[in-house]
């Protein structure tokens, strides 16, 4: 039909795009297995596995790796879709920490997402709306957060906020640090060490 259509000819234009044998695997992979995405198997320890990972596992017998991958694009595919629900002047920190997290196989993720709403919805109309997505991120700087080197390291910030070690409240420090990098591309270290000394309340909660 119609849909089915539509989904074949998108994927064939984004494998063309995409630059390895690897990526076109996991996206065919993913766009297959993210119905799959809210049922769980119960293991011979009783224990609740996420089913895609056990088709993976056990019935296809890949990795642990390999399914471990497809399993986050499918995730991170669904966590796309929640952002979309928000307003698009709340999209910039839910996608950076989504690409940070999600890493190399954002992109495969993002097409899993649109894929599976043509699916569910039999509507091209989707279309437009996840390519707004893509071109946001884009256009915003987003689409390699996840190699994205915070200006401070641990050790400095533990110098500069006073602090003995580690801990939960280094966590947060380091997360204000990644957030004020996103809404300030173009901010030097010095900008944000001036931030930092003029109210460090900002960056402890």
């Amino acid at each position: 039909n119609r849909s089915d259509q539509l989904i074949s000819n998108y994927l064939q234009e984004v494998t063309k795009m995409l630059s390895d044998s690897e990526r076109i695997f996991y996206l065919y992979l993913s766009a297959v297995l993210r119905p799959f995405l809210p049922y769980t198997h119960e293991t011979k320890k009783k224990k609740e596995e996420d089913l895609i990972s056990f088709i993976l596992k056990e019935s296809l017998k890949f990795t642990h790796k390999e399914s471990g991958n497809v399993l986050l694009i499918c995730q991170s595919s669904a966590k796309f879709d929640e952002i979309l629900q928000m307003h698009s002047k709340d999209w910039l920190l839910p996608l950076g920490y989504l690409i940070k997290e999600t890493g190399f196989f954002w992109e495969l993720a993002l097409v899993t997402a649109l894929v599976n709403k043509i699916v569910e919805t039999k509507s091209e109309a989707h279309i437009a709306t996840y390519s707004e997505l893509y071109k946001y991120i884009y256009s915003n700087g987003l689409q390699e957060t996840f190699s994205l080197k915070l200006m401070l390291d641990g050790e400095e910030a533990k110098r500069i906020f006073d602090l003995p070690k580690g801990g939960p409240l280094i966590k947060t420090i380091m997360n204000r640090m990644f957030e004020w990098q996103l809404m300030n591309p173009e901010k030097t270290k010095a900008a944000l060490l001036e931030e930092i000394t003029a109210d460090k309340s900002k960056f402890l909660s």
